[in-house]
């Protein structure tokens, strides 16, 4: 008899370490959820959760170029903002070209863009922090 309760304890610990993961699983994509769709209201239940990650392999992807996009339009609004004077419509719309007419290549660029990418997000973040918040206008009933 005690073989049996052996087994029974290990398959209750296998449950409990699978119940575990399940829940830290369910946490992490409804964190992410509330991450890239701050506004909207998750799904309750967790295989639909799972359906919506899993549903569309390019999702992630398509997050991740809007927020690339989102973040170019952010630092040229900040560039146009500060002063900074350029052809900004002729920067955008074409590769930049070397002197012999030759698309350069940016990534080299790459990892200095990385580091001053997140010097400016921790600007902003302070800016944010010491900025005074909006105040509020009664609006008629």
């Amino acid at each position: 008899m005690n073989n049996l309760d052996d087994i029974l304890h290990e398959v209750e610990s296998y449950g409990a370490q699978a119940n575990e993961l399940v829940v830290k699983a369910r946490n992490t994509l409804f964190d992410l959820y509330g991450k890239m769709f701050p506004k909207a209201k998750p799904p309750q239940e967790l295989s639909a959760l799972v359906n919506l990650f899993g549903a569309d392999r390019d999702s992630l992807g398509k997050y991740s170029k809007a927020q690339t996009m989102c973040g170019a339009e952010t630092a040229l609004a900040l560039a146009m903002a500060h002063g900074i004077q350029g052809d900004f419509n002729k920067a955008m719309s074409e590769m930049p070209k070397g002197p012999d007419g030759q698309e350069i290549a940016l990534a080299p660029f790459g990892r200095e863009a990385r580091e001053l990418a997140k010097k400016l997000a921790v600007l902003v973040e302070e800016a944010a922090k010491v900025r005074p918040a909006p105040e509020k206008t009664a609006t008629a009933p």
